[in-house]
């Protein structure tokens, strides 16, 4: 029997950008609109406190909307990601906004040790996909020894108690054009990730199904992985607002500094 691949290796390709993802992207409120992406752009700048030109890794950086805000603010950066989609779609976006970044596909779990980056940030809930807590856990271990001494890791993830503190099983959003976006939600008690079926379904009855694995670590958790890789844990923060982490808080941002 052949194995099936691992669902993030299948999973974001075009279908996805332009079925499931680009739809978030229209309008100035909604959280993937290029006026967002600016302000957490200058949020993670701040946070991490970057000096100009510094050297800045974007682990999972997707169609490279963070690589390109900040080399815009004038750092370098690299962005990683396994889509060659997406890294495809994140080169033509930095020639369209006239800045340089350089972009990898490959897997996170091989990203870069030298020269060490000044900062590594990984952003959009982009962790927690692997098979493993061990395997998950070795990826921190490498952001750690890929950073320069003094160096800092920005996380940003759905923050796991606010999450299952309002968990909803199915929700159906209706898109301006008409278009139905439904997920359905399980919860694994024992191995505390979410499992989803994400259902598009165009106004002309065209459906397009895709699944999402997601481990979801507690505050606690990420900080045990983030500690045991070399680091210490600065701050955090709720939102890119700059709101503190709570309980109910929607983002869980993590701020930590090489030892």
């Amino acid at each position: 029997m052949t194995k099936q691949a691992p669902w993030y290796r299948t999973f974001f390709k075009r279908d996805y950008y332009d079925t499931f993802y680009a739809p978030l992207r229209e309008g100035g409120a909604r959280p993937l609109a290029p006026a967002q992406t600016e302000q957490q752009a200058t949020f993670i700048a701040g946070a991490l406190g970057l000096a100009p030109g510094a050297r800045v890794l974007d682990l999972c950086c997707g169609h490279g909307r963070h690589s390109v805000a900040l080399s815009r603010q004038g750092y370098e950066v690299t962005g990683l990601d396994l889509s060659a989609y997406h890294i495809e779609l994140a080169g033509k976006a930095a020639a369209e906004a006239g800045v340089r970044a350089t972009f990898v596909c490959d897997d996170m779990r091989n990203l870069p040790l030298d020269p060490p980056f000044d900062a590594i940030i990984n952003i959009f809930s982009s962790f927690g996909y692997l098979e493993s807590d061990d395997e998950d856990a070795a990826v921190v271990a490498r952001v750690g020894r890929a950073l320069k001494p003094g160096g800092r890791f920005l996380i940003d993830v759905n923050n796991a108690l606010g999450t299952l503190r309002s968990f909803q099983f199915s929700t159906v959003t209706r898109l301006p054009d008409g278009t139905l976006l439904i997920e359905e939600r399980t919860y694994d008690v024992l191995g505390g990730r979410i499992d989803s079926i994400w259902t598009h379904v165009s106004p002309s009855g065209e459906r397009h199904e895709g699944e999402i694995h997601v481990r979801m670590y507690t505050p606690a958790e990420h900080r045990r992985m983030i500690e045991a890789a070399g680091m210490r844990v600065t701050a955090s923060y709720g939102n890119f607002d700059g709101s503190p982490l709570a309980l109910d808080s929607r983002r869980m941002i993590l701020l930590a500094e090489k030892i």
